[in-house]
């Protein structure tokens, strides 16, 4: 039997993500509305992704937008967790077509998504950049691409696309936050301290926010 969520989804099948959650009353509706299907239908997160030996998925092209660059993959944080479907986290990214700049540039890194052992929301966090492998921009450059987030190609779900878009939406200020407390860091820096402290593997993390 089809769940009134799927169908109210379905009907939206070719709709913008924004669109989409006016369908929906906003994007909070749709994040209750989806925690609720996902309660009742006893799905994951974790059971939306492919079977796979890899711990980045999806491994070789990742589910994105060709149109505006965006992009995300999901990393389980090591095999034994993975086994477990546990503490894995998503990385999303901007692509360089989004701030009108050449194509051969990196990504930049929006912001790591990070879940607990029952696939729910445990928090934000913002990598290291030898981690990310991007092109670090301000903070104040990345409103608009949080609040358009979209991916529609090479995706394991269509409701993980649409479910990382509300997040990004829902939680854009405390996600702000993060990055300007990045910036902040930073910028207190010299150049080298900051090229020294970018690169140092044993700094997975710059900042994170646990819920």
């Amino acid at each position: 039997m089809t769940h009134f969520f799927e169908e109210r989804l379905a009907l939206c099948k070719n709709c913008s993500f924004s669109t989409i959650f006016d369908n929906f009353g906003g994007v909070q509706n749709f994040l209750e509305d989806c925690s609720d299907y996902m309660v009742q239908t006893q799905t994951s997160v974790y059971s939306l992704l492919p079977n796979s030996e890899d711990l980045r998925i999806p491994k070789e092209q990742d589910a994105g937008s060709s149109d505006r660059g965006y992009r995300w993959f999901f990393h389980f944080h090591s095999r034994g967790e993975k086994r477990a479907a546990t503490k894995g986290h998503f990385h999303l990214y901007a692509g360089p077509q989004h701030f009108n700049d050449p194509a051969s540039m990196k990504p930049t890194h929006l912001i790591a998504i990070e879940l607990d052992s029952e696939g729910d929301l445990s928090g934000f966090f913002v990598p290291n950049a030898w981690a990310t492998n991007e092109y670090m921009r301000d903070a104040s450059l990345l409103v608009t691409a949080l609040n358009h987030f979209e991916t529609t190609e090479n995706s394991p779900a269509r409701l993980l696309d649409i479910w990382l878009g509300a997040l990004l939406r829902e939680f854009k200020d405390e996600i702000l936050k993060l990055l300007q407390n990045r910036d902040v860091f930073l910028g207190k820096m010299s150049a080298s301290e900051r090229a020294s402290y970018l690169e140092d593997k044993q700094i997975d993390r710059i900042c994170e926010m646990k819920f």
